[in-house]
């Protein structure tokens, strides 16, 4: 069986060198050659990734100390809101990032606590953080949120789901909308003063000289 697939191999070999001729074949073996990188070529790719991922993570430090650094104003907009006008359709959150945790204060009033979140940083400079959110009563709350290159301007999506199946999905950003109102604290009215009246003078009349 060796001695017929020996045979096979150097028939065939015969075969392509009379029809290629050495020329063919020593073409060939070099397109083979020119396609297997260098191992210089292979050490070159290899420190261009390192550096890379080098700026990557420094620049995912970066990112997270900004985060930590700044308490982040946001405005959640409610998707497909129902169509009574007692839904709250826009509204204003306060993220706080510590140490790799994220607190919602719009949640915070409903029974969600902080959470671990994950940082991710894209090819393009756009850094995306993510997290999932449970409360006492097993609703979940997730979280996605993009910080542009320039690490001023966050905006993503928030989705609740409720443990009876309830869902409500929002968008988020921290520029503010045209048509989000500021809720202004009312002050109680001032007690009016009333005047104190000018106490009543009174006038030293001359005395009468006595009668001689």
């Amino acid at each position: 069986m060796r001695g017929r697939v020996s045979f096979a191999v150097i028939a065939g070999f015969i075969s392509m060198f009379l029809f290629l001729g050495p020329a063919g074949l020593k073409s060939g073996w070099a397109e083979e050659a020119a396609k297997k990188p260098s191992k210089a070529e292979e050490r070159r790719k290899a420190l261009e990734e390192a550096e890379r991922q080098a700026k990557i993570q420094n620049f995912s430090e970066q990112i997270m100390e900004k985060l930590d650094k700044d308490q982040w104003q946001i405005y959640l907009r409610l998707q497909n809101p129902p169509k009574d006008k007692k839904t709250k359709t826009l509204q204003n959150d306060l993220l706080t990032f510590s140490k790799g945790t994220v607190l919602s204060k719009f949640l915070s009033e409903s029974g969600f606590s902080n959470s671990n979140f994950t940082l991710t940083v894209r090819e393009d400079g756009v850094a995306v953080w993510e997290t999932m959110q449970r409360d006492s009563s097993d609703n979940l709350a997730f979280w996605r949120g993009e910080l542009n290159v320039n690490g001023e301007v966050m905006y993503g999506v928030l989705g609740r789901h409720s443990s009876k199946g309830e869902r409500q999905d929002y968008t988020f950003t921290t520029t503010k909308p045209a048509d989000f109102v500021e809720v202004e604290q009312i002050q109680p009215p001032k007690k009016e003063v009333a005047a104190e009246k000018p106490a009543a003078t009174v006038e030293a009349k001359p005395a009468k000289s006595p009668k001689s």
